[in-house]
């Protein structure tokens, strides 16, 4: 969902859209047995401004930080015209993009 709001409402390109630090939410109860849910919990990537950190703390919300490039990777490609762009997330080391 970040990528996608980077890239359609904010109008970054794809690869800047893929770099962007990004946070997630562990406060639902998770697909995958044994479905642990923790309250008010947000991960974030330490990349995020210290300023958003503290608010949301102030907030009442549990951040825990992570390294800067670690929350989950994708990969994107869009057309613009007969032109193939794509762009790959750095996190974890493994993504490539190819288009042709």
């Amino acid at each position: 969902m970040q990528f996608f709001l980077n890239f359609t409402v904010f109008h970054m390109n794809l690869q800047k859209s893929l770099d962007e630090p990004t946070f997630y939410s562990q406060h639902f109860p998770s697909s995958f047995y044994p479905r642990s849910a923790h309250d008010r919990r947000v991960v974030m990537e330490s990349r995020i401004p210290r300023e958003v950190v503290e608010e949301l703390a102030k907030r009442g919300h549990d951040v825990r930080l992570v390294g800067g490039w670690e929350n989950g990777r994708a990969l994107a490609v869009c057309r613009e015209g007969e032109v193939l762009k794509a762009g790959a997330s750095p996190r974890m080391g493994t993504g490539y993009a190819l288009a042709w």
